[in-house]
Protein backbone atom coordinates (compact mmCIF):
# COMPACT_ATOMS: atom_id res chain seq x y z
CA UNK A 1 0.00 0.00 0.00
CA UNK A 2 1.34 3.41 -0.97
CA UNK A 3 0.03 6.79 0.16
CA UNK A 4 0.61 10.09 -1.62
CA UNK A 5 -0.19 13.56 -0.31
CA UNK A 6 -1.63 15.31 -3.36
CA UNK A 7 -2.56 14.90 -7.05
CA UNK A 8 0.88 16.00 -8.26
CA UNK A 9 2.56 13.25 -6.25
CA UNK A 10 -0.10 10.80 -7.41
CA UNK A 11 0.59 11.56 -11.08
CA UNK A 12 4.33 11.11 -10.48
CA UNK A 13 3.68 7.83 -8.68
CA UNK A 14 1.47 6.55 -11.50
CA UNK A 15 4.16 7.37 -14.05
CA UNK A 16 6.23 4.41 -12.82
CA UNK A 17 3.79 2.23 -10.87
CA UNK A 18 0.46 0.60 -11.69
CA UNK A 19 -1.42 -0.05 -8.46
CA UNK A 20 -4.19 -2.63 -8.27
CA UNK A 21 -6.63 -0.01 -6.96
CA UNK A 22 -6.81 3.69 -6.07
CA UNK A 23 -8.64 4.91 -2.99
CA UNK A 24 -9.18 8.59 -3.81
CA UNK A 25 -10.21 11.24 -1.31
CA UNK A 26 -12.10 13.73 -3.48
CA UNK A 27 -11.12 16.69 -1.28
CA UNK A 28 -7.35 17.08 -0.98
CA UNK A 29 -7.47 20.61 0.39
CA UNK A 30 -8.91 21.00 3.88
CA UNK A 31 -10.21 24.46 2.97
CA UNK A 32 -12.36 23.10 0.14
CA UNK A 33 -15.37 20.81 0.09
CA UNK A 34 -16.21 21.16 -3.60
CA UNK A 35 -14.49 17.96 -4.70
CA UNK A 36 -12.93 19.81 -7.63
CA UNK A 37 -9.42 18.55 -6.78
CA UNK A 38 -10.57 14.94 -7.01
CA UNK A 39 -12.60 15.61 -10.15
CA UNK A 40 -9.51 17.11 -11.86
CA UNK A 41 -7.48 14.07 -10.84
CA UNK A 42 -10.13 11.70 -12.21
CA UNK A 43 -10.02 13.62 -15.52
CA UNK A 44 -6.24 13.12 -15.63
CA UNK A 45 -6.65 9.41 -14.95
CA UNK A 46 -9.29 9.19 -17.66
CA UNK A 47 -6.92 10.71 -20.24
CA UNK A 48 -4.21 8.20 -19.39
CA UNK A 49 -6.58 5.21 -19.73
CA UNK A 50 -4.82 3.20 -17.03
CA UNK A 51 -7.72 0.84 -16.28
CA UNK A 52 -7.20 1.03 -12.53
CA UNK A 53 -10.33 0.83 -10.37
CA UNK A 54 -10.87 4.00 -8.35
CA UNK A 55 -12.94 4.18 -5.19
CA UNK A 56 -13.76 7.83 -4.53
CA UNK A 57 -14.43 8.96 -0.97
CA UNK A 58 -15.34 12.15 0.84
CA UNK A 59 -17.12 13.45 3.91
CA UNK A 60 -18.73 16.21 1.83
CA UNK A 61 -20.59 14.15 -0.73
CA UNK A 62 -23.58 15.21 -2.72
CA UNK A 63 -25.43 13.48 -5.52
CA UNK A 64 -23.96 15.67 -8.28
CA UNK A 65 -20.42 15.01 -7.07
CA UNK A 66 -21.02 11.25 -6.91
CA UNK A 67 -22.47 11.24 -10.43
CA UNK A 68 -19.60 13.33 -11.77
CA UNK A 69 -17.00 11.05 -10.14
CA UNK A 70 -18.66 7.95 -11.56
CA UNK A 71 -18.91 9.50 -15.04
CA UNK A 72 -15.20 10.26 -14.89
CA UNK A 73 -14.32 6.66 -14.15
CA UNK A 74 -14.67 6.11 -10.42
CA UNK A 75 -15.73 2.49 -9.92
CA UNK A 76 -17.48 3.15 -6.62
CA UNK A 77 -18.02 5.86 -4.02
CA UNK A 78 -17.96 5.72 -0.23
CA UNK A 79 -18.77 8.41 2.32
CA UNK A 80 -16.63 9.22 5.35
CA UNK A 81 -16.75 8.15 8.03
CA UNK A 82 -16.93 4.74 6.45
CA UNK A 83 -17.67 1.39 7.98
CA UNK A 84 -14.59 -0.82 7.71
CA UNK A 85 -16.60 -3.85 6.62
CA UNK A 86 -18.28 -1.85 3.82
CA UNK A 87 -14.97 -0.41 2.62
CA UNK A 88 -13.38 -3.87 2.61
CA UNK A 89 -16.32 -5.27 0.61
CA UNK A 90 -16.00 -2.50 -1.99
CA UNK A 91 -12.23 -2.98 -2.31
CA UNK A 92 -12.55 -6.77 -2.67
CA UNK A 93 -15.36 -6.40 -5.20
CA UNK A 94 -13.36 -3.97 -7.36
CA UNK A 95 -10.28 -6.21 -7.25
CA UNK A 96 -12.40 -9.22 -8.29
CA UNK A 97 -13.99 -7.27 -11.15
CA UNK A 98 -10.57 -6.15 -12.39
CA UNK A 99 -9.24 -9.71 -12.20
CA UNK A 100 -12.22 -11.06 -14.13
CA UNK A 101 -11.85 -8.36 -16.79
CA UNK A 102 -8.16 -9.25 -17.26
CA UNK A 103 -8.98 -12.97 -17.49
CA UNK A 104 -11.76 -12.26 -19.98
CA UNK A 105 -9.43 -10.16 -22.12
CA UNK A 106 -6.75 -12.87 -22.07
CA UNK A 107 -9.29 -15.53 -23.07
CA UNK A 108 -10.62 -13.40 -25.92
CA UNK A 109 -7.09 -12.83 -27.16
CA UNK A 110 -6.29 -16.55 -26.97
CA UNK A 111 -9.46 -17.46 -28.87
CA UNK A 112 -9.10 -14.81 -31.57
CA UNK A 113 -6.95 -15.95 -34.47
CA UNK A 114 -4.11 -13.56 -35.24
CA UNK A 115 -5.00 -13.66 -38.91
CA UNK A 116 -7.42 -15.55 -41.08
CA UNK A 117 -4.80 -15.96 -43.79
CA UNK A 118 -1.49 -17.75 -43.37
CA UNK A 119 1.52 -15.49 -43.19
CA UNK A 120 4.49 -16.24 -45.45
CA UNK A 121 7.49 -14.29 -46.64
CA UNK A 122 10.03 -16.57 -48.30
CA UNK A 123 10.07 -17.03 -52.08
CA UNK A 124 9.47 -20.78 -51.65
CA UNK A 125 6.35 -20.16 -49.52
CA UNK A 126 5.03 -17.57 -51.98
CA UNK A 127 5.44 -20.07 -54.82
CA UNK A 128 3.75 -22.76 -52.75
CA UNK A 129 0.79 -20.49 -51.96
CA UNK A 130 0.47 -19.56 -55.64
CA UNK A 131 0.34 -23.24 -56.54
CA UNK A 132 -2.32 -23.88 -53.92
CA UNK A 133 -4.46 -21.02 -55.23
CA UNK A 134 -4.21 -22.24 -58.81
CA UNK A 135 -5.40 -25.73 -57.87
CA UNK A 136 -8.54 -24.55 -56.12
Amino acid sequence: MQEVENPVQAVEFLAHTQPALILLDINFDLASTSGEEGVRFLRQLNKRNLNIPVIAMTAWSNTDLIIQAMQLGASDFIEKPWQNQRLEQIVQQQLRITGLAKSNSALKQALTPASELPVWQSAVMQQFMTQLKSKT
